[in-house]
């Protein structure tokens, strides 16, 4: 399927917005989130034509939740909280959907003060593990995902404590 999906916050209705090119042209914006929702994102296809979003969602306290929302090939959208604790500062999220269609994502988490990865399952729960953490903080909020050969994940972050500001990677 060549269709192309995009999803983007628009400051005019402080609300996520969702797009896809159709052969007739672009469809009008849809919105997908509620009013003064959604800021950091990322968004990935899977092999089943669904279009995976994860995102920042802004609480009345002041505070953020993880969310990730799929829009099923039938145009359905779901979401599932990915941490269920608000925290203000999530940053760098990222997301990739592997072969077998689920998403994998990465995120700042300020309440361990480091880099998460985390996966969606198949009944809609999320399982999430902290990768690398630092004393001082700061340690991951600039991040990359990538899978591989076999769908093995690649993680690549930035470590501001580190000799000189040093790169962290791992592979799963």
């Amino acid at each position: 399927d060549a269709t192309v999906h995009f999803a983007y916050y628009s400051a005019e209705t402080t609300r996520l917005r969702y797009i896809q090119q159709t052969p007739a042209g672009w469809t009008a914006p849809a919105s997908i989130s509620e009013d003064g929702r959604g800021a950091v994102l990322d968004a990935a296809m899977d092999t089943y034509g669904r279009f995976h979003l994860v995102y920042t969602r802004a609480e009345s306290t002041g505070d953020a939740s993880l969310i990730h929302r799929k829009r099923d090939a039938d145009g359905d959208w779901d979401d599932e909280p990915v941490v269920s604790d608000p925290a203000f500062g999530y940053e760098s999220v990222r997301v990739i959907a592997d072969s077998s269609g689920t998403a994998q994502f990465s995120f700042y988490d300020p309440e361990v003060e480091g880099i998460v990865l985390g996966a969606t399952d198949t009944w809609g729960g999320v399982s999430l593990t902290t990768i690398a953490t630092s004393e001082f903080g700061f340690m991951g909020p600039y991040n990359d995902l990538a899978a591989g050969a076999h769908d093995q994940l690649h993680l690549a972050w930035y470590d501001e404590w580190g000799t000189s500001g040093t790169i962290g990677r791992t592979a799963y």
